[in-house]
Protein backbone atom coordinates (compact mmCIF):
# COMPACT_ATOMS: atom_id res chain seq x y z
CA UNK A 1 0.00 0.00 0.00
CA UNK A 2 0.95 3.22 -0.10
CA UNK A 3 0.52 7.14 -0.52
CA UNK A 4 1.87 9.78 -2.47
CA UNK A 5 1.37 13.59 -3.00
CA UNK A 6 2.42 15.36 -6.32
CA UNK A 7 2.44 18.57 -7.26
CA UNK A 8 3.00 19.26 -10.58
CA UNK A 9 3.88 22.90 -12.63
CA UNK A 10 3.72 22.97 -16.82
CA UNK A 11 6.21 24.65 -18.08
CA UNK A 12 5.26 24.55 -21.39
CA UNK A 13 2.61 21.95 -23.07
CA UNK A 14 3.20 19.06 -22.68
CA UNK A 15 5.78 19.83 -20.45
CA UNK A 16 5.85 19.64 -16.84
CA UNK A 17 8.40 19.69 -13.79
CA UNK A 18 7.27 17.27 -10.30
CA UNK A 19 7.99 17.42 -7.27
CA UNK A 20 6.10 14.78 -4.10
CA UNK A 21 6.64 12.57 -1.17
CA UNK A 22 5.67 9.18 -2.03
CA UNK A 23 5.51 6.39 1.53
CA UNK A 24 4.71 2.77 0.83
CA UNK A 25 4.57 0.21 3.30
CA UNK A 26 4.14 -3.44 2.33
CA UNK A 27 4.28 -4.62 6.25
CA UNK A 28 0.81 -5.91 6.56
CA UNK A 29 -0.13 -7.50 3.31
CA UNK A 30 3.68 -9.29 3.66
CA UNK A 31 2.51 -10.27 6.99
CA UNK A 32 -0.83 -12.11 5.97
CA UNK A 33 1.01 -13.54 2.97
CA UNK A 34 3.95 -15.11 5.51
CA UNK A 35 1.77 -16.29 8.25
CA UNK A 36 -1.34 -17.53 5.75
CA UNK A 37 0.50 -19.07 2.61
CA UNK A 38 4.20 -19.66 3.61
CA UNK A 39 3.58 -20.76 7.32
CA UNK A 40 2.52 -24.31 6.40
CA UNK A 41 5.09 -24.87 3.60
CA UNK A 42 8.30 -23.06 5.91
CA UNK A 43 7.73 -23.13 9.73
CA UNK A 44 10.79 -20.90 10.32
CA UNK A 45 10.44 -16.90 9.44
CA UNK A 46 13.01 -16.92 6.35
CA UNK A 47 11.14 -13.66 4.42
CA UNK A 48 12.90 -10.30 5.07
CA UNK A 49 10.01 -7.33 4.19
CA UNK A 50 10.70 -3.65 3.54
CA UNK A 51 9.35 -0.25 2.70
CA UNK A 52 10.59 3.26 1.64
CA UNK A 53 9.34 6.85 1.82
CA UNK A 54 10.81 8.82 -1.13
CA UNK A 55 11.23 13.21 -1.78
CA UNK A 56 11.40 13.30 -5.31
CA UNK A 57 11.63 15.89 -8.22
CA UNK A 58 11.38 14.97 -11.75
CA UNK A 59 10.21 16.05 -15.07
CA UNK A 60 6.45 15.00 -17.06
CA UNK A 61 5.44 14.78 -20.58
CA UNK A 62 1.80 14.30 -21.28
CA UNK A 63 0.46 13.30 -24.80
CA UNK A 64 -3.33 13.71 -25.62
CA UNK A 65 -4.84 10.60 -26.71
CA UNK A 66 -8.92 12.45 -26.74
CA UNK A 67 -10.04 15.53 -25.55
CA UNK A 68 -10.32 14.63 -22.07
CA UNK A 69 -8.15 12.02 -22.17
CA UNK A 70 -4.22 11.76 -22.05
CA UNK A 71 -0.89 9.43 -21.68
CA UNK A 72 2.25 10.64 -19.41
CA UNK A 73 5.78 9.32 -19.03
CA UNK A 74 8.04 11.12 -15.89
CA UNK A 75 10.71 9.98 -14.36
CA UNK A 76 13.39 11.99 -11.86
CA UNK A 77 15.60 11.43 -8.68
CA UNK A 78 14.04 10.79 -5.48
CA UNK A 79 16.08 10.20 -2.56
CA UNK A 80 14.84 7.34 -0.05
CA UNK A 81 14.45 6.23 3.18
CA UNK A 82 14.04 2.56 3.13
CA UNK A 83 13.40 -0.28 6.79
CA UNK A 84 14.10 -3.59 6.27
CA UNK A 85 12.20 -6.08 8.45
CA UNK A 86 13.12 -9.35 9.70
CA UNK A 87 11.08 -11.89 10.96
CA UNK A 88 11.08 -13.46 14.51
CA UNK A 89 9.48 -16.78 15.63
CA UNK A 90 8.16 -16.27 18.81
CA UNK A 91 7.60 -18.73 22.06
CA UNK A 92 3.81 -18.58 20.88
CA UNK A 93 4.39 -20.01 17.37
CA UNK A 94 3.63 -16.28 15.87
CA UNK A 95 5.83 -14.43 13.79
CA UNK A 96 6.69 -10.76 14.68
CA UNK A 97 8.80 -8.88 12.19
CA UNK A 98 11.18 -6.49 13.66
CA UNK A 99 13.00 -3.61 12.60
CA UNK A 100 16.45 -5.14 11.38
CA UNK A 101 18.33 -2.55 9.04
CA UNK A 102 17.46 1.58 7.44
CA UNK A 103 19.55 2.39 4.57
CA UNK A 104 19.06 5.78 2.72
CA UNK A 105 20.04 7.51 -0.53
CA UNK A 106 19.48 8.63 -3.79
CA UNK A 107 17.57 6.77 -6.64
CA UNK A 108 16.20 7.40 -10.06
CA UNK A 109 12.06 6.60 -10.82
CA UNK A 110 10.65 6.41 -14.02
CA UNK A 111 6.37 5.82 -14.45
CA UNK A 112 4.10 5.74 -17.01
CA UNK A 113 0.23 6.78 -16.85
CA UNK A 114 -3.27 7.80 -17.46
CA UNK A 115 -5.36 10.97 -16.90
CA UNK A 116 -9.14 11.12 -17.49
CA UNK A 117 -10.30 14.72 -16.42
CA UNK A 118 -13.92 14.72 -17.28
CA UNK A 119 -14.06 17.99 -15.22
CA UNK A 120 -11.69 21.37 -15.91
CA UNK A 121 -10.46 21.32 -12.21
CA UNK A 122 -11.05 17.36 -11.79
CA UNK A 123 -8.72 14.42 -13.43
CA UNK A 124 -8.92 10.38 -12.37
CA UNK A 125 -5.29 8.99 -12.61
CA UNK A 126 -3.72 5.14 -13.06
CA UNK A 127 0.30 5.50 -12.60
CA UNK A 128 2.63 2.86 -12.66
CA UNK A 129 6.11 3.64 -11.32
CA UNK A 130 9.37 2.05 -10.55
CA UNK A 131 12.09 3.27 -8.08
CA UNK A 132 15.72 2.12 -8.06
CA UNK A 133 15.58 1.55 -4.13
CA UNK A 134 19.45 1.98 -1.78
CA UNK A 135 20.72 -1.15 -1.65
CA UNK A 136 19.85 -3.08 -4.36
CA UNK A 137 15.84 -2.94 -3.52
CA UNK A 138 13.59 -2.16 -6.17
CA UNK A 139 9.91 -0.80 -5.67
CA UNK A 140 7.48 -1.20 -8.57
CA UNK A 141 3.85 0.73 -7.46
CA UNK A 142 0.59 0.82 -9.36
CA UNK A 143 -1.36 4.11 -7.94
CA UNK A 144 -5.08 5.23 -8.56
CA UNK A 145 -5.36 8.40 -7.72
CA UNK A 146 -7.21 12.24 -7.96
CA UNK A 147 -5.68 14.99 -9.76
CA UNK A 148 -6.96 18.80 -8.60
CA UNK A 149 -6.71 21.34 -10.72
CA UNK A 150 -5.98 25.19 -10.01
Amino acid sequence: MGLQFDYSHTLTSPYALEGGILATGSLPFATVLSEVILAPIDPNPSITIANFNSYYLGARADYELLPSWTAYLHGGLGYAKLTEYSPELQPSGDRHYQKAHSYSGLHPYIGIGTEIRPFTSLGFTVDLRYDDLPHRYQGTTLFFGLSFYF
